[in-house]
């Protein structure tokens, strides 16, 4: 029994065959005649037609050679399509390892190549596939001979983690977010968002109230010599940044684009407070910058 290999070499020799053996005929037709011509211009075309299937023949074909070269080339291509040296064996996926995405979401669509030839694999179609997860900035495949398929991701970086119930997720810069285990949640160090309300099914933030939240978060060390322990959403709405040093700046609700415009105003009032109180040792347990022009300080200190 024959080899898919042969099966395939034979059937090329049959067509190349047949292309030669009806050559001549095509070669020497001439179209339809014409009615009317004198039997000098007649003779004439008889004579121009016969230099043309005699003397142009090497022109109007394939030669031996072409033949022999494409039959050689399509051998060549059968034989490294069966071949299962290139039948791919192994996925590889680089940039996801520590990160948010599973290796095994990304290489998901890609394993369906494994002993399939590396020949036939869409590499366009795969880094688009793997691409679906708007956390992926971006997608690049590359097929590497004899048998190796290797994805590259870059994923986006997250600013904020929130927590919302049982919920846990990240959030971009540009407002993108993702959902995650409590055991990666966990083992980020960002700063954390804590809804706390009632009756709200996802929480999520426009990405100005992230772009806000981020800077305070940056600027905040520098300001007042704490760090954002969390951005604290009550259940009545209203923001409160608790710190490191355990005192809390109350924002207000930031629901609205002129309450989070004020932001930058509350930030300015807290940093005029320095002056005044001593942020790292607190005697107070608040400060109130719902009206920037006019923060109130209150509370007692952490114990």
């Amino acid at each position: 029994m024959k080899s898919g290999i042969e099966e395939a070499g034979s059937a090329i020799a049959r067509a190349k065959a047949a292309a030669l053996i009806d050559a001549p005929a095509r070669r020497g037709f001439t179209g339809s005649a014409r009615s009317g011509g004198s039997l000098r211009k007649e003779r004439g075309r008889r004579r121009r037609a016969s230099g043309w299937a005699s003397g142009g023949a090497s022109h109007a074909g394939p030669s031996i050679a072409s033949v022999g070269a494409l039959l050689v080339g399509g051998l060549v291509l059968a034989v490294m399509l069966a071949a299962p040296a290139f039948r791919v064996s192994s996925v590889r996926v680089n940039g996801a390892s520590g990160g948010l995405v599973p290796a095994s979401l990304v290489r998901a669509e890609a394993v369906q190549s494994v002993g399939k030839s590396i020949f036939t694999v869409n590499g366009a179609a795969l880094a688009a596939s793997a691409a679906k997860s708007s956390w992926l900035s971006s997608v690049t495949v590359h097929l590497a001979l004899p048998a190796t398929v290797t994805i590259d991701v870059v994923e986006k970086q997250p600013v904020l983690r929130i927590e919302h119930g049982t919920s846990y997720q990240v959030v971009a810069a540009d407002g993108t977010y993702l959902s995650i285990s409590r055991a990666q949640f966990l083992s980020l160090h960002l700063p954390l968002v804590s809804d706390q309300r009632q009756g709200v099914q996802r929480f999520t933030l426009p990405s100005s109230t992230v772009a806000v939240l981020h800077s305070i978060a940056l600027a905040f060390p520098g300001t007042t010599g704490c760090q954002v322990a969390q951005f604290l959403w009550n259940s009545s709405g209203v923001v409160t940044v608790d710190t490191s040093c355990g005192w809390g700046a109350v924002l207000g609700r930031l629901n609205t684009d002129s309450q989070i415009a004020q932001v930058s105003q509350q930030m300015d009032a807290l940093a005029a407070l320095r002056t005044h109180l001593d942020f790292a040792h607190p005697s107070f347990g608040y400060i109130n910058l719902e009206d920037p022009s006019s923060p109130a300080v209150g509370g007692s200190p952490p114990s």
